[in-house]
């Protein structure tokens, strides 16, 4: 998007009238912005965003490896999951507001990519994650849409 288009969209997105916007992670939309009170309830994150496989990275890894013995938390983990954790983060931006991040993925679960939430998160493994976000936003003000 050009300039113009992406300040149109955020404007739209200001206005916290039930938007849905459907971006990759490390956008613009993704870190740089911010969408307080009710422009952004909810991030859902599928997968763990991990750099594209080539070149570059396998030389990444191999050289983390050598070095620290850790060539894939490094070259893999580290930027992936700080994408979605910089994504997760456009959704509470002040001690006002209230949202969910939606981590869909089973990779999520294990202990390596855990490690990078934050400590005050509180992870919920759930079947249903539509009850589950329905019970989080249940006893809220009514959205203005």
């Amino acid at each position: 998007m050009d300039t113009a288009s992406r300040s149109e969209m955020l404007d739209t997105l200001k206005q916290a009238q039930g938007h849905v916007l459907l971006a990759v992670l490390g956008g613009i939309f993704a870190e740089g912005i911010d969408l307080p009170g009710a422009a952004l309830l909810a991030t859902i994150v599928v997968g763990p965003s991990l750099p594209q496989a080539n070149l570059e990275r396998r030389l990444l890894q191999e050289w983390f490896q050598q070095r620290y013995d850790e060539g894939f938390r490094y070259a893999w983990l580290v930027p992936g999951m700080s994408r979605v954790v910089q994504a997760a983060g456009r959704v509470v931006r002040t001690p006002e507001d209230r949202g969910a991040v939606v981590l869909i993925g089973r990779r999520f679960l294990l202990r390596d990519y855990a490690a990078f939430f934050p400590p005050d998160w509180a992870p919920v493994r759930a079947e249903s994650p539509a009850a589950v976000l329905q019970g989080h936003w249940d006893g809220l003000p009514s959205l203005p849409y």
